[in-house]
């Protein structure tokens, strides 16, 4: 339990920078693929969201 609170809690302060980082990582890589992109986008955000939701609903 003690280590979930501690993931969930870097989770929360990194994921800002973290999903910041990797679009503008992804967006030099793949600029010209809206396709692939709005995929990446959904594949990324759609588990954050769950693991964010469900843990705020737990408290």
């Amino acid at each position: 339990m003690i280590a979930m609170k501690i993931i969930m809690h870097i989770a929360k302060t990194e994921a800002k920078t973290f999903i910041q980082k990797l679009f503008q990582y992804h967006m030099t890589l793949l600029p010209n693929i809206p396709y692939v992109n709005s995929l990446f986008l959904l594949c990324l955000i759609s588990p954050l969201n769950f693991i964010l939701n469900s843990h705020t609903k737990s408290k």
